[in-house]
């Protein structure tokens, strides 16, 4: 992996690294933390190039050259000043700033701390009369560690093979992120929205799929996710294999045989285990929509999804209305034929546009 040879100042032009330092979430966090527990040597190059972050922000590039030139000045004759402090030893080498802690997340300056927040305060100020700008727009290269993005609109599938052979079936309105090459020990995927993952048996490369706090690793199973960023859960289903969830958060783990699921409650971070049915968590991946005494407005929510398009609701009963009703590979028209029918309603579609009207008792 290319972070292990990178010193302080690729540390600092990394855009995965200042988006963990500047707008850390648990997906970004889950990495680095990973990382660094497997690179210890780099702890002290990470924390020089974090605080060089956190002082100057995310900006865009200006004067970068003159700049960069300046503030690497100014960062040597700090550390010269620390390294006389300290009897003289290691005169002009960069020293770290602070500890920094992995798993309490904490960040003590101990006996260094006046000093180092003087040469925080300095690098701050040099950035600002100078106006450094530390954003790169041009080191958008493409990496052997970047990671692809495939994303379905609403009202679209699609299947694709990752660089394992293992295959991954998304739903609508979702998205995946994978490396391009996989790294030899481990496979990660992002997840948001829905996927049904077939994943090819490596025994020494497990299989991660990562969703919000919620990391799911198999040796070589198959299991659908559900994370849509809009939903009030997060759930894994088992379908074949073993798989390993763990949330990142609590740190707690549970292990699932086939049938069985995790429901994970994002407002509340409540995480429970199920029994799942098979044969209906499979119906997406099947084309076939399915509903069970579904509140009517989920019910058009994932309509809208699943076809693209945008539903109105007009003269809608006060009453709580629920629908059943199974459709294999069937059109939009269809399936509010049979809706309509049910719950009294008449419907207008105008492309994208879907007007639905109730009817007066």
């Amino acid at each position: 992996m290319r972070y292990k040879n990178f010193d302080i100042e690729d540390f600092v032009n990394d855009d995965k690294f200042r988006e963990w330092v500047l707008s850390p979430h648990p997906e970004i966090n889950y990495f680095w933390e990973k990382w660094l527990l497997q690179n210890p040597e780099k702890d002290e190059v990470i924390n020089q190039a974090r605080e060089i972050v956190l002082a100057v922000g995310f900006q865009p590039p200006q004067n970068r050259e003159r700049v960069k030139k300046k503030l690497w000045e100014k960062i040597k004759e700090s550390n010269t000043a620390i390294d006389r402090q300290k009897g003289g030893v290691g005169a002009g080498k960069v020293q770290p700033m602070y500890r920094h802690k992995v798993n309490q997340r904490e960040y003590s300056y101990k006996k260094r701390q006046k000093v180092y927040l003087s040469i925080a305060a300095g690098i701050t100020l040099l950035a600002v009369a100078i106006g450094l700008q530390m954003y790169n727009s041009d080191f958008n290269k493409q990496k052997s560690d970047d990671l692809v993005t495939k994303s379905n609109p609403r009202g679209q599938k699609s299947e694709l093979r990752l660089p394992d052979g293992s295959m991954v079936y998304l739903n609508a309105e979702s998205n995946v992120r994978y490396a391009e090459n996989f790294q030899p020990g481990k496979r990660e995927i992002f997840l948001e929205g829905e996927a049904f993952f077939e994943v090819k048996k490596d025994i020494s490369s497990p299989f991660t799929v990562i969703t919000g706090s919620l990391a799911t690793t198999a040796v070589g199973t198959s299991f659908n996710i559900q994370a849509y960023k809009n939903e009030p859960q997060i759930s894994v289903a088992l379908i074949s294999g073993k798989v390993m969830v763990d949330d990142l958060a609590t740190k707690n783990s549970l292990m699932l045989d086939p049938g069985q699921g995790v429901v994970l409650e994002k407002e509340t971070g409540k995480i429970t285990s199920n029994e799942i049915d098979i044969a209906q968590t499979l119906f997406w991946k099947n084309r076939t929509i399915y509903f069970e005494n579904t509140d009517f407005p989920e019910a058009i929510q994932y309509l809208e999804r699943w076809f693209g398009v945008t539903i109105t609701l007009n003269n809608y009963p006060r009453q709580l209305l629920t629908c059943s009703g199974k459709f294999e590979n069937e059109s939009l028209e269809n399936v509010l034929k049979a809706l309509g029918f049910a719950l009294n309603f008449e419907y207008e579609i105008n492309k994208e546009k879907v007007n639905i009207m109730f009817k007066s008792n």
